[in-house]
Parts: structure tokens; C-alpha cells; sequence
């Protein structure tokens, strides 16, 4: 199955053959999802983990950065996978409990989040990196801020207007929530 936006693949991921056919070494991100029929957390965490660390020892073997993102079960499988060369790790369980505890406390906060993952609402998420022009925070913000955009973090700091007259390190993260139009406005004024 292909699709401008995807392609479905079906075979070994752990075979090299596998993950030529997906084409791994051109796509922005690879994401391991933990098997849907697997209740049992160490075989389903093992099994990503055997699926990651042949995708990166494919990279290593081509001489490619493959960013990976790899959706895990228990916390403590993380540490025990730090050699596996993730660059991501999402817990299963966590956001969905973190996001239905937030619900019943802030009523209507989880729309907002499955709105603003959806993209529904016409916004999305988005980093951008540090304009010249920018010496503080408080002037990243006000640039933003004429395109209707709203600056959140730098990376998973998302204290920003406590430091806004703070100097932004050049090897920041900033993300952002914009529309698509905003954020090609940005991209283009550099």
C-alpha cells in the first residue's frame, strides 16, 4: 500500500531486506509501535527492541542517521535499551493515563491536547530554530507573536515567559503552535 504521505510494508523488520523495500535510510523518522496482540510488557518491549537496534545497525552498516522513535510498555526497559541508539522513547501507557488524570481534574483539557493533535484545528506543533535576530526570548516572542504564532519551549522547557528578557543559546529548540501558513512564513523570513 502507498500513499504520498506513507507506505505500508509488510515483512521482517528485522531482515535488511525488509528495510530496503521501506526505504528506512530516506525517511525523516522511523517509529516502532509495540505490537497491538502482545500483553505481555518484556516480550513486546524486546521484540521493538530487536526491531530498533537491527534498523540501526542497518544505518551504521550504510553510514546513515536513522532517527527512531520507539513506542515502549514499562519505564525500566528504556535504561536497559540505551545501547539500542533510540532517539526516542514513548511510553505506551503514560500519556493516555497522564492525559485522562489531567481530565478529571481540568475538565475539557483533554480536547484541547487531541484537538491540537489532530490538527484539526488547523495548528500544529513545530520547531523552529533560532533566527539572528533573535538575542532574547522576549524578542522571539514578539516576532512570533506579529505572525499569530505562539512560542511554547525550548526543547522541554516550557517556562518561557519567565525568562523572556533571558538570551536565547544559539543551539536552542523552539517550538511553536502555528498554522501551516504561519510557519512557512517563518521559514521563508530568515
Amino acid at each position: 500500500m502507498e500513499n504520498e504521505r506513507f507506505s505500508f510494508i509488510q515483512g521482517d523488520p528485522t531482515d535488511i531486506e525488509t528495510l530496503e523495500k521501506a526505504n528506512v535510510l530516506e525517511a525523516k523518522a522511523v517509529l516502532v509501535f509495540t505490537g497491538d496482540r502482545e500483553f505481555n510488557p518484556v516480550t513486546a518491549d524486546g521484540q521493538s527492541l530487536l526491531i530498533v537496534s537491527s534498523i540501526e545497525s542497518y544505518a551504521v552498516e550504510m553510514k546513515k542517521e536513522i532517527y527512531t522513535i520507539v513506542e515502549i510498555l514499562k519505564e525500566k526497559h528504556i535504561s536497559n535499551s540505551e545501547h539500542a541508539n533510540v532517539d526516542e522513547f514513548i511510553m505506551a501507557s503514560e500519556a493516555s493515563s497522564n492525559l485522562m488524570a489531567k481530565a478529571a481534574v481540568d475538565k475539557g483539557s483533554s480536547k484541547l491536547i487531541m484537538e491540537l493533535l489532530s490538527r484539526r484545528s488547523g495548528v500544529d506543533i513545530r520547531k523552529i530554530t533560532k533566527k539572528q535576530i533573535w538575542e532574547t526570548y522576549n524578542d522571539a516572542f514578539e516576532d512570533l507573536k506579529k505572525l499569530g504564532v505562539n512560542l511554547i519551549s525550548d526543547r522541554n522547557n516550557f517556562n518561557i515567559l519567565s525568562k523572556l528578557d533571558e538570551r536565547i543559546p544559539t543551539e536552542a529548540d523552539l517550538y511553536v503552535i502555528c498554522s501551516k501558513e504561519s510557519y512557512e512564513k517563518i521559514m521563508d523570513v530568515r
